[in-house]
This record gives structure tokens, C-alpha cells and sequence, in this order.
């Protein structure tokens, strides 16, 4: 059901995916992804189709945008429940010198929200 409470544990699963992603916290972000999670999306207009692993690498070899002082930021632009699915997005500016949009989904699984499959693409 799309309950209040429902969005607000969505959001929450959303805001932790921009702080893990603004402090280069793999941990989190790994607590939020089911661990079968597809990532896909265009980077430089390559195409990469797989799972998050990359996405987390990235983070480990860079320096977080909070300790190179990039000017980053980030909006949940959306959020769509229907029963036990939820579609989302999120804009970023500047992670890792990159803006994204991003489109998420999610399924509740076990009363936890995870986050099955990303798509992505950087935009200028």
C-alpha cells in the first residue's frame, strides 16, 4: 500500500543512498542494495550492463566528494509506490566530478526496503 509510511521508509532508503554516495560509504550503500541488484546505465555514452560492484569500486579509489570538497548535491526528484514495489529517482550533481539522473527500483523484501535495479546516465 502507499502508505505515509511507506514513503517515508523509501525516502529514507533514498536519502542514505546520497549520504553513502556523498562520503563514499560503501557499507551503507551495500545495505541498501539486495544483493543480486542490477546496475546499468551510460557513462561518456558507453553503455555498462551489470551489477553495483563497479559503482562501489569507483567509490573506493576516489576521494569521497565530501573530503575533495566538490560542490555536490543531490535531489530525490520522484517516488512512486504500488503495493510492495516502488519506482524512484534521483538527480546528483557532481559526484565525482559527474551530474547523474538516476531511476531506481525497489521491493520491500522481509519488511525492508532494497534496491533491486539502477539505471543510470551522466548529463551535461
Amino acid at each position: 500500500m502507499a502508505s505515509p509510511t511507506n514513503y517515508a521508509a523509501v525516502r529514507q532508503v533514498l536519502e542514505n543512498y546520497i549520504e553513502g554516495s556523498y562520503i563514499a560509504d560503501t557499507t551503507l550503500l551495500k545495505s541498501l542494495f539486495h544483493s543480486e541488484a542490477a546496475m546499468s546505465g551510460y557513462l561518456d555514452g558507453t553503455l555498462d550492463i551489470g551489477t553495483p560492484q563497479p559503482f562501489y569500486e569507483e567509490l573506493e579509489e576516489n576521494p569521497s566528494a565530501k573530503e575533495s570538497g566538490e560542490a555536490y548535491h543531490a535531489e530525490i526528484v520522484f517516488i512512486h509506490i504500488a503495493d510492495a514495489m516502488a519506482s524512484a529517482g534521483i538527480v546528483e550533481d557532481n559526484l565525482l566530478g559527474v551530474n547523474y539522473v538516476n531511476h531506481f527500483h525497489l521491493l520491500k523484501i522481509d519488511g525492508a526496503w532494497k534496491i533491486v535495479s539502477k539505471i543510470y546516465t551522466d548529463v551535461t
